[in-house]
């Protein structure tokens, strides 16, 4: 018995040395891994889809901006529409499936592909529709056709797939006209 009271007391200052060592390793660590947390968290792209009216123009457009503080990679866009998907390649047959009379509405689209990034507090166009009329000279059946594109727009559901620069992957689902 007294051989383990002396041995503590003699090697306590060594003893005391290696448990605060351990302890410092461990908080170094705890602290090299909350650090990187922050730093993945500091360069997340947030992405939202925003509608613009202009109706001195007429023109109806959707948005995607970056409201994060890191820039957003895009992988794919998606447009679902009537149970089809139409990728970026493809838009020119959604528009035409859309617009329902194409001398009343003029349709564009922005170009993203994949690869493509949005920097922080940046936007990029989806899509725009223009009225070629305005709406109080037009005759009861443009004002129908309008009314038709604008249901069928509402109806476009958008699916965004994008990743940070650490490649953690994100995915952006929104329906169009809500």
């Amino acid at each position: 018995m007294n051989t383990i009271l002396d041995f503590i007391r003699n090697n306590l200052v060594d003893v005391l040395a290696t448990f605060i060592a351990f302890l410092a390793l461990l908080l170094t660590i705890w602290e090299g891994l909350e650090n990187r947390k922050n730093n993945r968290l500091s360069t997340q792209p947030i992405l939202s889809i925003v509608e613009k009216w202009n109706d001195s123009d007429h023109l109806y457009k959707l948005i995607l901006t970056n409201d994060g503080f890191g820039p957003a990679i895009i992988d794919k866009i998606v447009y679902h529409f009537a149970s089809a998907s139409y990728h970026v390649d493809d838009i020119q047959k959604l528009m035409d499936i859309l617009i329902i009379n194409k001398v009343l509405v003029k349709g564009n689209w922005g170009y993203l592909y994949s690869g493509s990034s949005i920097l922080p507090n940046r936007e990029q166009d989806l899509l725009g529709f223009q009225y070629l009329k305005k709406p109080g000279r037009m005759n009861s059946i443009e004002k129908n056709n309008l009314a038709d594109t604008v249901t069928n727009i509402s109806l476009v559901n958008i699916e965004v797939t994008y990743r940070s620069i650490y490649n953690k992957k994100f995915v952006k689902f929104v329906t169009m006209g809500q």
